[in-house]
């Protein structure tokens, strides 16, 4: 998979412009099977070979926050928000693992942040399409950090695929039936599995949270890096132009840093196996690429242009 992308960086913000042109040599790698088991701090892999992930590296590029769009030839342009949820019970206490903080909500100074987003949100007056992870943070936070696009009847949607980083109880969610009963202006209907199947596959390869503390999905490089690239696919090929989309900070902090060199903050042995190729990369814009790599404050929002195929 090959990219191509252009814009440009100014006072008023970053954008990002992201182009995806398929080759059918790069269209997948082998991914790993679910036959893996840990061993102290060791974790013994075996490679499935039926089985496959999209990858490939986004080329993104700052552009000018007022500058009108204009595409190139064969492109289409759309626009990303990316926002971090608003201070979880589990930010406070730093304890991840603790069941007090299953799917962990906000806590009254967070619900505050959400409401000082909102001013934020507001003008954004192009927004035609709201996208949430089903975890309860992040769905408060767009419950009510982005009104005015639900007050104008804009479609309001769970994914999975851009949910953080599956690690402890704070990361994992409530049944989707439950979930609905508390939010039910939210359009689940894209979650397929009601229980939290992604939360159950890595106890099936570890254990329970008192079997096995240490992280799961972020040492799964593989699998977060084709959520992301779902994501970016689903919005592709759907009709609206500009989303605004509530997450968490280890799934963007994934995005826009794994298997790139510099700026990462660990050295993880990808435990996982397998090769992982960038899902994002930059064009010799320093700035830029540091401001994309840097830790998302909590409410914070990035706004980035995509580049597709028309």
């Amino acid at each position: 998979m090959f990219l191509t992308a252009s814009s440009r960086l100014s006072k008023w913000g970053s954008f990002l412009s992201l182009r995806c042109l398929t080759s059918s040599k790069d269209r997948s790698v082998p991914r790993v099977c679910r036959d893996i088991r840990a061993r102290k701090l060791r974790l013994e892999v075996k490679m499935c070979p039926n089985t496959t992930i999209a990858r490939g590296s986004y080329e993104i590029r700052p552009y000018e926050a007022l500058a009108d769009l204009v595409a190139g030839p064969g492109e289409r342009l759309k626009v990303v928000h990316f926002v971090r949820h608003g201070q979880g019970t589990h930010n406070v206490e730093g304890d991840y693992r603790s069941m007090q903080h299953f799917d962990a909500a906000l806590t009254p100074y967070g619900i505050e942040q959400c409401e000082a987003l909102a001013v934020k949100t507001s003008l954004l007056s192009k927004v035609d399409l709201l996208v949430t992870s089903p975890l309860t943070r992040c769905i408060q936070t767009a419950s009510i950090g982005f009104p005015k696009q639900q007050q104008a009847g804009v479609p309001f949607i769970a994914l999975e695929s851009v949910r953080e980083t599956v690690n402890f109880s704070c990361d994992r969610r409530r049944s989707i039936r439950e979930v609905a009963k508390n939010f039910p202006t939210v359009d689940f209907s894209q979650t397929e599995d009601d229980e939290d199947s992604v939360w159950g596959k890595y106890e099936k390869l570890f254990g329970d949270q008192e079997a096995y503390d240490k992280e799961r999905e972020s040492d799964d490089h593989l699998a977060v890096a084709e959520r992301a690239r779902t994501f970016f696919a689903w919005f592709g090929d759907r009709a609206e132009q500009e989303v605004l989309v509530s997450t968490h900070s280890a799934f963007l902090h994934h995005l826009f840093n794994h298997a790139q060199p510099g700026y990462v903050a660990y050295n993880r042995t990808e435990a996982f196996g397998g090769d992982v190729a960038t899902v994002v990369h930059t064009t010799g814009n320093d700035a830029f690429e540091k401001h994309m790599r840097a830790r998302w404050e909590n409410c914070e929002l990035r706004s980035m242009v995509i580049v597709y195929d028309s």
